[in-house]
This record gives C-alpha cells, sequence and structure tokens, in this order.
C-alpha cells in the first residue's frame, strides 16, 4: 500500500529568500524508488503540484533537489505539504517495505560557513573529546552500501586516534549509519574501544552531539567534530557554534594543533578508562527502579583526600587548567604558581581522588586554604564527579577539620562565571551564608559544630590532620 508522509510548513517558517535546496535523507535495505510531490493547500491552486522521482540504489543517501526547481510550483505565501509515495507493483506490495528518513525537509547551504569552517578560530582551550564520522571520514566508502569487505580505513588514522587518547583526548562517533553492522566492523578493525558514548543512528548530528555533550558532561567549546558532508558540518555548527569544526580531510594535522596537545600527566592515558566506567554507571542507572539518590548510595562512592605534594605536580596542573564548570574561582593557575601554593606554610592545599563500584574517576578535586584568614580560597572538582554529591562530602569534611582545629567558622570564596553557576548550589544545600561580595567575589560561612556534616552517601579516606594559622 502507498503510504504518505506530511510535513507542514509556515511562510514563517521557511521565506522564500532562505531556502536553496530540499533535502532528502534516506536508507534502505532495497532499491529505492519514490514519489514527492509537494503543494500548497491553498493560494493558487492551479500550479502544478512540483513533482520528482527518486530513484537510489540500497543504502543511504542524502538528495539535494535545488529550491530554484521547486518554487514555480509552490505558493510560499501559504502552508503546503509533502507526500513521499512508494512506487511499488502490486506484486511488490505483498511484501513490507522499511524506509527510514532523516531530515526531510527546506535548508540553506550556507556556502559562507563552509569557507569559514576549517583549522582557524579554534578554542583557547583544550579539546576533550573529538567526535568522528565514519562514512568517508574514518574509512573511506560507505559502509551500508559498499560492505566491510571494500571499506579502508584511512592511512595513518589509528595512530591519531591512539595518539590523541595518550593525550586524554576521548574519541566518540556522530554517524548515520545502521548502528549494529558499524558497532561490529568497528570491533572487527579493533577500534571499538576507543569510542565511548558512541551516536550511530538516522537522526540529525546536532542532536546526537547534543547528547555526546551531556554524556561526557563537558563544554561543547572543548568538543570537536570532524566530518566529510559540508551539509552535516553546517548542520552541526549552525545549531552549536561552540563546537570546533574540521574536514575529513584535516585528521592527519589534528596532533599538531595546539588545542589537541593539552598538559598531560601519568593519568591523561587513563582518561578514557575513566569515561567508560561512566557509560556503565549510566546503563546502570536507566534500568535501575528508584531515585537518583538511592542509586548514588548504591555506588560505593569512595572518595580520598591527600595534602597536595609536588610529586603529584602533574595531576593538579592537568585537573586545574581542565576544569571549567565546577571552578570556584575560575583561576587559572600556571605550574610554578602550584609549586609556589603546595610550598607555602600559610597555605593548605588537598587534592582528591575517588573511585566506586564501577570503576576509578581518577584525581577529581584540588583545593587552597588561606590558613591565616580561615578561608578556602579556591576549589574546583571535575565534571566526572558532578552531581554525585562529592563535593558536598569534601566540605563536611572540611567543616569537621575546622572545628577540629578550633575555628568558630569556615568561609569559602566563590566568583560566579556562566560556566560554574551550578556549583553555587552547594552552599543552600549545605546552609551556607553569603556574608559579603567584592568586585564578583562572593563570601560564603558556616559555623563549625561537633556534629558531623559529611555526606551519608560517601566514605571519606582522610588524613587526621589540624588546621595551624601561620
Amino acid at each position: 500500500m502507498a503510504t504518505r508522509y506530511k510535513n507542514y510548513l509556515s511562510q514563517s517558517m521557511m521565506p522564500k529568500q532562505c531556502a536553496d535546496a530540499f533535502l532528502i535523507e534516506i536508507y534502505c535495505e532495497t532499491k529505492i524508488d519514490l514519489s514527492i510531490v509537494i503543494r500548497a493547500i491553498k493560494g493558487k491552486l492551479n500550479k502544478i503540484p512540483f513533482q520528482y522521482r527518486l530513484q537510489k540504489a540500497a543504502g543511504y543517501h542524502q538528495v539535494f533537489i535545488p529550491f530554484k526547481s521547486i518554487a514555480p510550483h509552490v505558493d510560499f505565501q501559504e502552508m503546503h505539504f509533502i507526500n513521499i509515495i512508494p512506487n511499488r507493483s502490486e506484486a511488490e506490495e505483498v511484501n513490507p517495505l522499511t524506509v527510514v528518513f532523516g531530515f526531510v525537509g527546506f535548508i540553506q547551504q550556507s556556502p559562507q560557513l563552509q569557507e569559514r569552517i576549517s583549522l582557524d578560530a579554534l578554542p583557547n582551550k583544550s579539546i576533550k573529546v573529538l567526535v568522528w564520522d565514519l562514512d568517508n571520514t574514518l574509512w573511506d566508502g560507505v559502509l551500508v552500501e559498499d560492505g566491510a569487505d571494500r571499506i579502508q580505513l584511512k592511512k595513518g588514522i589509528t595512530e591519531v586516534i591512539k595518539t590523541l587518547d595518550a593525550r586524554g583526548i576521548v574519541s566518540s562517533i556522530a554517524s548515520k549509519n545502521d548502528h549494529d553492522r558499524a558497532w561490529a566492523h568497528l570491533s572487527a578493525l579493533g577500534l571499538a574501544a576507543y569510542f565511548v558514548f558512541p551516536e550511530i543512528n538516522w537522526g540529525p548530528k546536532s542532536q546526537s552531539i547534543q547528547r555526546i555533550a551531556e554524556n561526557f558532561n563537558v563544554g561543547k567549546d572543548t568538543i570537536a567534530f570532524i566530518d566529510d558532508s559540508a551539509f552535516e558540518r553546517n548542520e552541526v555548527k549552525n545549531i552549536h557554534p561552540e563546537v570546533s569544526i574540521f574536514k575529513h580531510s584535516d585528521y592527519m594535522t589534528l596532533t599538531e594543533l595546539a588545542a589537541f596537545s593539552p598538559q598531560t600527566s601519568s593519568e591523561s592515558a587513563l582518561r578514557r578508562s575513566f569515561y567508560v566506567a561512566q557509560q556503565k554507571r549510566s546503563t546502570v542507572r536507566c534500568g535501575f527502579d528508584g531515585e537518583y539518590g538511592e542509586f548514588i548510595k548504591t555506588c560505593n562512592i569512595q572518595l580520598q583526600i591527600r595534602c597536595a605534594q609536588l610529586t603529584f605536580i602533574d595531576r593538579i596542573h592537568e585537573l586545574v587548567q581542565r576544569t571549567n564548570q565546577m571552578n570556584f574561582s575560575a583561576t587559572r593557575y600556571d605550574r610554578e604558581m602550584l609549586m609556589q601554593l603546595i610550598q607555602d606554610q600559610s597555605v593548605a592545599t588537598f587534592f582528591l581522588n575517588a573511585t566506586d563500584k564501577f570503576g576509578d574517576y581518577g584525581t577529581v578535586g584540588f583545593c587552597i586554604i588561606d590558613l591565616n584568614q580561615r578561608r578556602v580560597t579556591d576549589l574546583m572538582f571535575s565534571c566526572r564527579i558532578q552531581s554525585k554529591r562529592v563535593e558536598h562530602a569534601f566540605l563536611g569534611w572540611l567543616l569537621n577539620t575546622a572545628y577540629l582545629s578550633g575555628w568558630d567558622c569556615l568561609q569559602v570564596e566563590y566568583k560566579a562565571t556562566v560556566k560554574n553557576s551550578q556549583s553555587e548550589k552547594v552552599f543552600s544545600d549545605l546552609e551556607f551564608k553569603k556574608i559579603t561580595q567584592h568586585q564578583g567575589v562572593a563570601v560564603y560561612s558556616k559555623e563549625t559544630t561537633s556534629e558531623d556534616v559529611s555526606d551519608c552517601f560517601i566514605t571519606i579516606d582522610a588524613p587526621n590532620i589540624v588546621f595551624t594559622d601561620r
């Protein structure tokens, strides 16, 4: 039976001067033969509807129909609809036909943007996640059309992925493809383990990038995307302008760029394993029957707090340079300044590690306390532990330690930024009060008591110390 696909567009949604093509993204495992009809619902009904016959071999296709071919047939002052009708004989209609549509609608191809997206205008901060397309980007050929035996990995691309992985830059995927087939081929190539939170589906790649950013819990300005299709690059750039965009031919230059050459430590090469553990957490959480707080309790999170030492300077420096969302001061300490702080007798510095039943989080926090002011002057946490109450547990430990040190209160400085706005919630959760604010820096304070205020969700392994004023 012929099926009909309707897509209603108003004049305000598709001004005549904005569109330059009509795009149909389509995938089918058999040959494709469809009739496309576009006509206005009202208006000049004497116009002959626009008609187009789409015939393609089995596989995935992006079909661009020039807008100038459609415009004479449609009154864009009125609503219109699109019919997509399979052309099948009675004998063919006996068997079910499955056709997968991606995007269907009018687009502006934006040639100016295509000129602009390349190696220029890269962000100052380091890239944390590189998102790869597959067909004609990771490998030469189209998997669903050519088959696994006829496609080849691009020369040198495995070395690029492994080099970036060793630097702590994790790879992911945004590909319009058959998921099971693509993942099986990546596994056969020995590369599947390098890709975390992959998005292999037929939806818009901007949506895939959004989910990847959420799963990794990183800012989009730390994500890069590489694709052979100008349309896909433009679609992502229009929706997510913060994302760095690269053409497929740029892949061999990535390891030479400053944005892909971050400060590293012994922990950098382990970063993918941290996100693999996060992937496991996410999978278990989706099947968990209960509140989020109850799930966190079952994770058995253990927080290790240690006095910072020069031995760990590389790990601390790397954390400081990468942390944006949970950085209480937004300060970027260079290596020399960190070394001075660690050795300063008037300052207490701590670094934090965390694990749970799913795996290791690695180094997740750094704290600076001015002992003379009895005040936390800086505090930062990795986004990997966001929403897991690790910051609550650490501040609770600080309050107890301040009490045992004879302090009547603990003060914490906080400077709000666009990136760290969610961090401020910990103060209300723990009933800190804002006592001053000057030049954008707020000071929160809470009286210390003998009561154990540490978070019951977290097990803490920390030294028995006493803060001494210097």
